[in-house]
């Protein structure tokens, strides 16, 4: 029988794998936020940190983006990973904290991954051409290579609420775990 630690434990290994240089099933999760009308917004992250003590998890975006003013104007947001294949999901709720210009995040950022910073349009912008959306030579010239940083900005995600449901063909388990209990966490019903 699975034990509410072993699910936590569970939880927390997926999340730290996904940040973890290289691949895994949750390296990209989805981050829900409140639209500027209120309705709900749905988009894909890379997940970038994870630090299980401080109990925050985070990702990197353009300044420019639109969900950086829906988080500012609503600092509550979700963040959900599933692995299909093991039939295991993560849903993680709390505040998020935005640190514009971070350089240690920035420093972590893969050299490919900055020249999205780099770009003239913002994320979102309507172009003319598909094509006005390809890095030019200019960005990824080597002596450009922190142009980028003006645009980035590091999102942590400061965890209130970890759920994790596992769908195994064993039995299904669906566990609570808060924060403000110190993560003891409960059963729900899966």
């Amino acid at each position: 029988m699975t034990a509410l630690p072993d699910l936590l434990g569970r939880a927390w290994a997926a999340l730290e794998a996904g940040a973890a240089p290289g691949r895994s099933r949750f390296s990209m999760v989805y981050l829900a936020t409140s639209g500027l009308d209120g309705a709900p917004r749905l988009r894909t992250v890379v997940l970038r940190r994870v630090d299980r003590a401080a109990g925050t998890a985070g990702f990197n975006t353009d300044l420019r983006s639109p969900k950086i003013a829906e988080m500012r104007a609503e600092p509550r947001a979700a963040l959900l990973g599933y692995d299909m294949e093991a039939g295991f999901q993560v849903r993680l709720e709390g505040s998020v904290r935005l640190s514009p210009q971070d350089g240690a995040a920035w420093a972590a950022a893969l050299p490919r991954s900055r020249i999205c910073y780099r770009h003239a349009w913002a994320p979102g912008a309507e172009l003319a051409q598909p094509e006005e959306g390809d890095p030019t030579e200019e960005m990824t010239a080597p002596e450009d290579a922190d142009s980028g940083l003006p645009n980035f900005c590091a999102v942590d995600l400061q965890i209130e609420r970890l759920e994790a449901l596992d769908l195994s063909a064993t039995g299904h388990r669906r566990a609570l775990f808060l924060a403000s209990e110190g993560w003891a966490g409960r059963w729900l019903a899966p």
